[in-house]
């Protein structure tokens, strides 16, 4: 290495040494004033697909997306006594979300995930009550406890079968008149897919394929596609579909408001 080359790495080291002091101090700032930590980029990374600025801030997007999609039936996420964020990873929406209630409102979080649910109750306890939930149901939710459940990239992941599970559970845990909001691949994703899996989403309306595993998450993990046709028509056994709103969520993947029937 000659004198150059050394000059311009030091010069880099003493940038990086002044931007891991800039930010301990920073983490320290937030904490003082009442902020929380950040997940670790490894489960961040297992809850959005990599590393980005914009984590913190597409939680708050979806937070308003759910706004968005509740405002038409006369509700908004203050409106619910109990709130349950199905499939809440490290706490990317629950954050966001549990910044806009009010007192007297609980905010619940389930995720089979083990090390990010012990991430969450770690540093999230004081907004809301998180738990290690099974691969399958049951939960040990009570019967009817909740006034609206969201579940953002969950039913995009699952086999149809244990899609049906949940969405069996989803309605064993929510009260008659309760919201539910659920995610899916819609057909904005189908270009994604190989050719066998959009002729099963043309024929049948879902299609279950291995685009990829995710580090961290089981085998069965993979991905999915829905067309609306067979949402309206396969989820009316559980809930009243009221709305599927395309790219809904984050202007990535649909949106399908139910309403607990009963």
């Amino acid at each position: 290495m000659n004198a150059d080359d050394q000059t311009r790495v030091d010069a880099l080291s003493a940038v990086v040494s002044d931007l891991r002091v800039a930010l301990a101090q920073l983490q320290d700032l937030v904490t003082r004033v009442g902020g929380i930590p950040l997940p670790s980029k490894q489960l961040q990374t297992r809850v959005v697909g990599s590393y980005r600025n914009d984590f913190v801030r597409s939680g708050d997007v979806i937070a308003d997306d759910l706004e968005r999609i509740l405002a038409p039936h006369g509700v908004n996420l203050r409106s619910f006594h109990s709130i349950l964020d199905f499939g809440c990873g490290c706490g990317r929406i629950l954050t966001a979300v549990a910044r806009r209630l009010t007192a007297g409102q609980r905010l619940f979080g389930c995720d089979i995930d083990p090390e990010a649910i012990d991430w969450c109750r770690a540093n999230y306890a004081q907004l809301a009550d998180v738990s290690l939930c099974p691969h399958v149901p049951r939960t040990f939710y009570r019967d009817r406890q909740f006034a609206f459940v969201f579940g953002i990239s969950v039913l995009t992941h699952l086999p149809e079968a244990m899609q049906f599970d949940w969405l069996r559970e989803l309605e064993r845990i929510t009260a008659p008149g309760a919201y539910i909001i659920l995610s899916v691949h819609g057909r904005n994703h189908l270009d994604s897919f190989p050719p066998a899996a959009r002729q099963e989403v043309e024929q049948r309306g879902f299609c279950y394929a291995d685009l990829g595993k995710t580090a961290g998450l089981p085998e069965f993990y993979l991905t999915t596609c829905h067309t609306e046709r067979y949402i309206r028509d396969r989820w009316s056994e559980f809930f009243d579909v009221l709305d599927v709103v395309e790219l809904g969520i984050h202007g990535r993947q649909d949106a399908v408001l139910c309403r607990r029937i009963g």
